[in-house]
């Protein structure tokens, strides 16, 4: 029997849709992969173009109870820090430029609209844990332990639904490293990172083209999955653990040079880099692409990404 004649008028889009709980205004991305839910799926429109990206409408967000907001205002994570400001501009000028796993022109952009106040509080605490080392008041590693027990925490119980913020600040975190018979410790964080955009399908971005998502959503996937492949690269030269990364199963581990918008990241009106510093970012980003070309390894890459990024970055110190 051809199930697929007998099912090709239901819709792709109210199949995975159904699958969520109280559904929103707010629009989110469904990777149903490439077996499975992928290739029934599939079956549904036989000849057309394969889909593995949906959008639907994503879950509403549920109201924490009042002992969790308890927890979260004892821990601190209601109050941020006095030197907040310092903070943000220190992960702009030190962090980003090697680890652009933001989309630093929409975020600034975010912040000139309303503050810090209403910034998402999870990615806010995860850049601080970062950026304390580069703001003296901050750089004590107890002041920078406590950045990050609030990011810690709000992971754990803000119930966060932006998948992208979850990966965003699981890589963040990853940075932090105090204790070895830690648990959850850079590697543990790491691993977070790369199996929410593996299941949010970032190592399968599809193109604009498709369009199943845009050119701006396009770059900001495409540049957080190459930071999560320059992470696990980068933890499996330092720590000695075996990759992660599959190159077989990806469709996006080619570094092609991405829009990390370097050129518009402004914080307070003015430009954060000078054209000079802006273009030799874009230089180190591009670097991987030659590294690849040579025919190294997927950790060879980012590896000596790392490097190039660093060497680049200090340069525009000089």
């Amino acid at each position: 029997m051809d199930i697929s004649s007998s099912v090709s008028h239901i819709d792709q889009d109210r199949i995975v849709a159904s699958v969520i709980t109280q559904p929103s205004s707010r629009t989110t991305s469904i990777y149903v992969g490439e077996s499975g839910y992928g290739s029934i799926l599939d079956m549904l429109r036989p000849g057309s173009p394969k889909r593995r990206h949906i959008t639907v409408n994503g879950r509403a967000d549920a109201a924490l109870n009042p002992e969790d907001l308890e927890y979260l205002k004892l821990k601190g994570c209601f109050e941020l820090p006095a030197e907040s400001d310092d903070l943000l501009a220190a992960y702009f000028n030190f962090v980003h430029p090697i680890f652009p796993v933001l989309d630093g022109p929409s975020f600034l952009r975010d912040h000139a609209d309303g503050g810090l106040g209403r910034m998402n509080l999870l990615l806010i605490w995860s850049m601080f844990s970062v950026s304390a080392s580069y703001v003296p008041a901050c750089s004590r590693k107890e002041t920078k332990a406590s950045f990050v027990r609030r990011g810690k925490v709000l992971f754990d119980v803000s119930g966060e639904n932006d998948k992208l913020v979850l990966i965003q600040s699981a890589l963040l975190l990853s940075f932090w490293f105090d204790d070895a018979e830690d648990i959850k410790q850079s590697w543990y964080w790491s691993g977070i990172a790369f199996s929410f955009a593996q299941t949010h399908g970032l190592h399968r971005v599809p193109v604009p083209e498709t369009q199943q998502i845009s050119k701006a959503e396009h770059d900001i996937w495409r540049n957080l999955w190459h930071c999560c492949m320059f992470r696990d690269a980068w933890l499996s030269y330092t720590m000695g653990r075996p990759l992660r990364l599959d190159e077989a199963a990806c469709t996006a581990t080619l570094p092609l040079v991405a829009n990390c918008g370097f050129r518009d990241v402004k914080l307070r009106g003015n430009n954060i880099y000078s054209e000079a510093e802006a273009e030799g970012h874009l230089s180190s980003q591009s670097a991987s692409e030659t590294v690849y070309k040579r025919k190294n390894t997927p950790a060879q890459v980012y590896y000596l990404h790392y490097a190039v990024a660093t060497y680049s970055f200090v340069r525009t110190l000089q």
